[in-house]
């Protein structure tokens, strides 16, 4: 086998694995069985080996010698870490972002969170995840680009496993709705404002569940 091939596989198993870590199909805590991921995707020991190895880089995983792969918990020091991170920068964003986006955008994603409810979980953290992401890149900032995508992984098991707690997602389409609206009419003080209680309440939310 070539090393392409080698490399292909890899990627490959890396993928499926961070997938189904960041979807919750692994849970914080669960044993990851190397047997049952060679047989399920097809691939051998040594591309799943180097998988796991670069997701205990991301802190996704830990593997401890002659134990075993986990999938690493969220600890309540990570969880404040990762929020006053976002605390920091998410309302910052804002204004980096407000003149370079279109109001066609916009629309878009007004129409994407009008339909959130009738989503699956899997689709509605999919979709907060990426209105994040799409405000961190119109900064147009190399370096708050890197960072939210740092926290993407994190903070997508934070958005399932906080969808336990009762009318949460129906509340976050609506905290998405309203900073929408003021994006739209280009207050930058509303949005920041909201942008902050966005965060709060979902600090709140993930403190509670875990």
């Amino acid at each position: 086998m070539s090393d392409r091939e080698v490399l292909s596989l890899k990627e490959k198993a890396y993928e499926i694995i961070k997938r189904k870590i960041l979807n919750c199909e692994l849970q914080p805590g669960d044993v990851i069985d190397k047997n049952v991921l060679i047989e399920e995707l097809g691939v051998g020991r040594t591309p799943i080996r180097e998988a796991l190895s670069n997701l205990e880089q991301e802190n996704l995983v830990v593997i401890m010698p002659r134990r075993g792969v986990v999938v690493s918990n969220i600890s309540i020091n990570e969880l404040g870490q990762i929020y006053t991170v976002r605390e920091i920068i998410e309302p910052a964003m804002i204004r980096l972002a407000l003149p370079n986006i279109g109001e066609g955008e916009l629309n878009e994603f007004r129409e994407l969170f009008n339909s959130y409810i009738q989503m699956d979980i899997l689709e509605q953290t999919t979709a907060d995840s990426r209105f994040h992401q799409f405000l961190a890149s119109k900064t147009e900032n190399s370096y708050i680009i890197r960072l939210m995508d740092n926290l993407h992984s994190q903070n997508q098991r934070l958005r399932i496993i906080t969808s336990k707690v009762p009318d949460r997602m129906r509340n976050s389409s609506e905290e998405h709705l309203q900073i929408i609206e003021k994006l739209m009419t280009k207050d930058a003080d509303g949005a920041e404002a909201l942008m902050r209680k966005h965060i709060a309440i979902s600090k709140k939310a993930a403190f509670s569940v875990l």
